[in-house]
């Protein structure tokens, strides 16, 4: 399957929650970890840990400080072209105004863009004239609430910004593989991944803490993934080497 991929540097950016984003995080963590430490055996235990990671996530995924990281991504390029965007239902409007007011041409590409062929569309659904344009330069981003993860094939696209992360390998196996395919004149690819570092504060109990590293190490899973296939693996590793001392996993 590499033969059908282009390699790509990978470019983590880290960033934290605002004081009144921890306060809630922390709060849905007592709450669950309450109830963590009663259960009564491994089943009751996995179930809590899933949802405390549910409850973590709808708070990371919206995080207000992944728009300035983003508008500084932006700032760092010399062009923004054949880019996919990815960001959750909550940033899809700020996203679009900060594209917007860098005179960076854009579209939506949500569950909303048709998939029957129209008229409007000289024959084509609407996603598939999205893609045209796109790939025929017309755009210069797409901006997707996970609609490109799977079944769509944008082969031109080869700078990714991802605001909105999942932990599900599949699911950010096919993101990675959006921008990774073959295409004329497409040598390399660049993965911008805007990565919440949670804050292990001192004045929360030890159980939480611990709770806490457990969750830390599922999501670096990723970041491990997509960190030791790419051209820059060794900077990228090394890196995560020092997260994992830092919190101890």
């Amino acid at each position: 399957k590499a033969g059908y991929l282009v390699p790509y540097i990978y470019v983590p950016h880290f960033t934290y929650l605002t004081p009144e984003e921890m306060t809630r995080y922390e709060e849905e963590t007592r709450k669950i970890a309450k109830a963590y430490y009663r259960s009564k055996n491994d089943d009751e235990k996995d179930e809590i840990f899933t949802l405390l990671c549910i409850k973590r996530q709808k708070i990371i995924r919206n995080a207000q400080n992944k728009l300035a990281v983003f508008e500084k991504i932006l700032d760092s390029l010399k062009e923004v072209k054949y880019c996919l965007v990815y960001c959750s239902p909550h940033q899809i409007h700020a996203v679009q105004d900060i594209l917007n007011h860098k005179n960076i041409i854009q579209h939506k590409f949500t569950e909303r863009e048709g998939i029957r062929p129209s008229s409007r569309f000289a024959g084509l659904s609407e996603r598939e004239f999205l893609i045209k344009q796109f790939s025929e330069g017309t755009y210069n981003a797409l901006v997707s609430m996970r609609c490109l993860d799977e079944g769509v094939d944008v082969p031109p696209a080869r700078l990714a910004i991802m605001l909105d992360n999942s932990g599900n390998p599949r699911e950010y196996i096919q993101r990675r593989g959006r921008v990774l395919r073959k295409f004329p004149g497409k040598q390399q690819a660049v993965i911008h991944d805007i990565i919440v570092e949670p804050i292990l504060r001192t004045t929360i109990p030890q159980e939480l803490r611990e709770l806490e590293r457990k969750i830390i190490a599922k999501e670096l899973a990723r970041y491990r993934d997509f960190a030791s296939s790419a051209q820059n693996s060794s900077e990228c590793l090394e890196m995560m080497a020092n997260l994992e001392a830092m919190y101890g996993i």
